[in-house]
């Protein structure tokens, strides 16, 4: 099989240690990209981001207050980058080294910055299963079921080799079956290819997705569990 199959969180919610729990249980490494501070949501304090990472999850950076990046000029942005890994590392004791952009919005100075603060940032393109990377880290799917129409519309821009699979298999499965179908399909292909993906917990929660969720981590460990993989072991910065 050839295909890597990896997680990240976003957002530090409080439902973060639900989520943890979850993927103890099932045994799937992943990563939380958490800010100091968000003014959309409480975060979980430092105590239990000890508890995840002390746990085998890793952590990466997500600006300290998650910061919207686009449109700051380069010195602003690598304030917010570098405070908020200076933040995680004085409460980790460990090296922080990804990043993810809050919002998945960003713009070139802003990328300038990543690369000066981090060794890898994350995006929220979705449909996207390369295995070649520099810096930027892009995904395949978004836990969360924006529609079929978001889905095509992503696979055009982000991946048109991708819109066959997409217009031949959409029709046949709902959202999450589909994901489950993709990661077949690549695993099947001799071509490598990443299979990445991404949530909020507190999306989970909002929308009732915990047993969705539970069910993809069973599927994936019934099927492809030597594929699975730690964020840092598929992408090394």
């Amino acid at each position: 099989m050839s295909v890597d199959i990896s997680f990240s969180w976003d957002d530090g919610a409080k439902e973060d240690l639900k989520l943890l729990d979850l993927l103890v249980r099932h045994e799937i490494p992943s990563i939380f990209f958490v800010p100091a501070t968000n003014p959309e949501r409480n975060v979980v304090p430092s105590h239990e981001l000890r508890t995840i990472f002390d746990s085998g999850q890793e952590i990466g950076s997500h600006t300290y207050n998650h910061t919207d990046l686009k449109g700051l000029r380069y010195a602003e942005s690598c304030i917010a980058i570098q405070s908020g890994r200076e933040f995680l590392e004085s409460v980790l004791s460990a090296s922080i080294a990804h990043f993810a952009y809050p919002g998945g919005v960003f713009d070139a100075a802003n990328i300038r910055a990543a690369k000066a603060c981090v060794g890898t940032a994350r995006t929220a393109k979705s449909m996207c299963f390369s295995k070649s990377f520099t810096f930027h880290i892009d995904t395949a799917f978004h836990f969360f079921d924006r529609g079929k129409l978001s889905l095509l519309k992503h696979g055009a821009l982000n991946n048109p080799r991708a819109l066959p699979w997409l217009i031949k298999l959409s029709p046949r499965y709902h959202y999450f079956d589909l994901m489950r179908a993709f990661a077949d399909l690549l695993a099947q292909n001799p071509v490598p290819y990443n299979f990445h993906v991404w949530g909020h917990s507190w999306e989970i929660e909002q929308h009732g997705l915990w047993s969705e969720l539970e069910s993809f981590f069973i599927f994936v460990n019934e099927n492809h569990k030597d594929q699975v993989k730690p964020y840092s072991a598929v992408f090394r910065s």
